[in-house]
């Protein structure tokens, strides 16, 4: 095994580590500073994400940005957000309680069926349209 292609591969390893650690600890930090203020949990996380991406921490002088999260370590990033997210949607799916859906009046079927019908009638038309014009320089 080549040691001088290990090493960066390590390097890389290692970034990826220290920003899932800082992501965690940001993300509690927020978390408890938006349950004191009583708003839920999740808001405090997405809080920490604004803090942490370019909105905030971009316009910190420094490129911080590139620093904390580098061009090399992203993808890797990228993928752990997407898993995250798949792992996130199942656990709000194994949760979600179908009863209240299944208790519905005749009035309310009627509502979800005009939305249904109206969606399906619009879309048609809306994928089919030439979309704004194009202006070529």
């Amino acid at each position: 095994m080549d040691v001088a292609a290990a090493e960066p591969a390590q390097a890389v390893i290692g970034t990826v580590l220290v920003d899932i650690a800082l992501i965690l600890a940001v993300a509690f930090v927020f978390t408890e500073l938006a349950t004191r203020v009583r708003q839920p949990a999740v808001m405090g996380e997405i809080m920490a994400g604004l803090a942490l991406g370019p909105s905030l921490l971009g316009l910190l002088p420094g490129n911080l940005t590139e620093v904390l999260f580098p061009p090399s370590a992203r993808p890797y990033l990228d993928v752990l957000a997407q898993v995250g997210l798949v792992l996130f949607m199942f656990g709000v799916g194994y949760r979600f309680d179908l009863s209240p859906a299944c208790r519905c009046t005749s009035e309310t079927s009627a509502c979800r069926a005009c939305g249904c019908c109206s969606l399906s009638s619009w879309w048609p038309a809306w994928a089919s349209s030439p979309g704004p014009p194009v202006r070529r320089s």
